[in-house]
């Protein structure tokens, strides 16, 4: 840089010189700060971090807490123990449903099924007896007393009995 003389005013030259070495320096600080400072990712963003963490901790801890204690609010009232004449209404529909399965089988096939489970019938309570002329019997072993139903049976009575067994259950 040319030095100034007092009294003189830099010439154009001058001024430009001096502004190009300012831009320079300003450059050559700044590669510098660059090269020492930590990449930007790895900045520590401080407690912001931290805070939404704790916070998102507290928060599972808590559901956790909650789902584990079940509190009568979140699972809602228990289920009363259902009464004999429940279980036995409940048994009849589902004897009906078994008759109608094994029905609908003998008018395809013109037999009857070697098990239950060839028509539908999964549950293990419900069993199937062959009788003579081509009928069967279903029953249901319901604790230790057994539900019976003959396919020559009228079922409509049975399911509307049955029916208003459930509707009057509170």
């Amino acid at each position: 840089m040319e030095a100034k003389t007092p009294g003189k005013e830099p010439t154009l030259r001058q001024s430009k010189s001096a502004l190009l070495e300012a831009a320079q320096a300003a450059i050559a600080d700044q590669k510098t700060k660059a090269a020492t400072a930590p990449p930007p990712g790895l900045v520590p963003s401080g407690h912001g971090r931290t805070w939404f963490r704790s916070i998102l901790v507290a928060l599972i801890l808590t559901g956790g807490t909650i789902l584990a204690l079940q509190p009568g609010w979140l699972i809602g009232p228990t289920l009363p123990e259902e009464s004999e004449e429940i279980q036995a209404a409940s048994a009849t529909l589902a004897l009906v449903e078994a008759v109608s399965h094994v029905r609908a089988y003998a008018a395809t096939t013109g037999r009857l099924p070697t098990k239950l489970a060839d028509v539908g019938v999964v549950n293990p309570a419900i069993s199937l007896r062959p009788l003579e002329g081509g009928t069967f019997e279903v029953s249901y072993l319901n604790g230790g007393q057994a539900i019976r139903l003959k396919s020559t049976d009228s079922l409509k009575t049975l399911v509307v009995d049955a029916i208003r067994t459930l509707q009057r259950r509170t």
